[in-house]
């Protein structure tokens, strides 16, 4: 059972809201309560401070926080999910595979590909100015690569569709001839986008190895940013707080990693798929129900379908 979060917020975040947080922590210390501000105070009300110690309740420790540090940075899974779909519904509309040759849409596949390893090259590069603390400013050091990462995503843009949609075609047509489709068409269909995957910001207390919150982050937080907020939220709540990767999200459209690896890549792709197909059947529909039958699903998803048809649709592909 996941605890209650309340976000106050008011303009200075030095009276009032810290007052509100201050009262709900102390009435259940299982809510996860924060306060801050659109444009917040130097400093907590000393008053403040004064009437509440007054009341058994201290915040000696408080500071006015940005509405920002709790509310810009957190990833909206609602919005990707729909642009994800709008993305799907243009290729579907369009039929884009069947314009092109088959060796086109497989150097359409090749030519992404190769894209992704230029641009998960360069942005290795821009993290590694921004983590060397011997650079004094690291934006301007980075100024060529970002200028060239911005023409490459440009470029991304459009490629991306194309290879998303060739890849689900394909992965279609094999799911068919291995019987896995109802009338010649998968059941859900073939849906994946791919896409950077948010960051985590895992909150935790200070003494004691417990993860109280999980805050899904926008992706593209350089290191700086991550640090910032980090220090931010540890001060500012009075916790440890540590920023990681995700691996992957369980979402229709499927969020599937960037990646410069085919066979990786369509193996996830049909593993992600098995697991909606499943989830119209008891199998999957119980899938939380026991350990065994999560590992009876994952299994199947792994070593079945995914092996037979991601690995299928790569050798196809190649050599096509």
């Amino acid at each position: 059972m996941y605890a209650m979060k309340i976000l106050i917020l008011c303009t200075g975040n030095s009276c009032r809201s810290q007052m509100a947080e201050g009262f709900l922590k102390s009435f259940d210390n299982s809510l996860q309560v924060f306060s801050a501000g659109t444009n917040p105070a130097q400093k907590v009300n000393p008053c403040t401070i004064r009437v509440m110690s007054e009341l058994g309740i201290d915040l000696t420790g408080n500071h006015p926080k940005n509405a920002d540090e709790f509310t810009s940075m957190e990833f909206d899974y609602v919005s990707w999910t729909l642009d994800a779909l709008r993305v799907k519904l243009e290729q579907s509309t369009l039929d884009t595979p069947y314009y092109f040759s088959t060796p086109a849409r497989h150097q359409i596949v090749v030519d992404y590909l190769e894209l992704m390893d230029e641009i998960l090259s360069r942005e290795s590069q821009v993290n590694v100015i921004y983590a060397n603390p011997e650079i004094k400013d690291p934006t301007a050091a980075s100024s060529d690569q970002r200028i060239a990462l911005e023409h490459l995503y440009a470029i991304q843009r459009k490629l991306a569709p194309l290879a998303e949609a060739v890849l689900q075609e394909q992965i279609s047509t094999t799911l068919a001839s291995l019987g896995l489709t109802t009338g010649g068409q998968p059941i859900p269909p073939v849906l994946f986008h791919i896409t950077h995957l948010p960051y985590d910001l895992v909150i935790s207390p200070r003494n004691k190895i417990q993860q109280d919150a999980t805050i899904s982050l926008v992706p593209d937080l350089s290191v700086t940013q991550q640090t910032r907020l980090e220090t931010s939220v540890d001060s500012g709540m009075n916790v440890s707080s540590l920023v990681v990767p995700v691996g992957g999200i369980g979402s229709y459209p499927t969020m599937v990693m960037r990646t410069t690896d085919l066979h990786w890549l369509s193996d996830t792709i049909a593993h992600e798929w098995t697991h909606n197909w499943l989830s119209l059947r008891p199998l999957g529909m119980n899938y939380e129900t026991t350990p065994e039958l999560r590992t009876m699903n994952e299994t199947t998803a792994s070593m079945h379908v995914s092996f037979s048809v991601g690995g299928f649709t790569h050798v196809t592909g190649a050599n096509e």
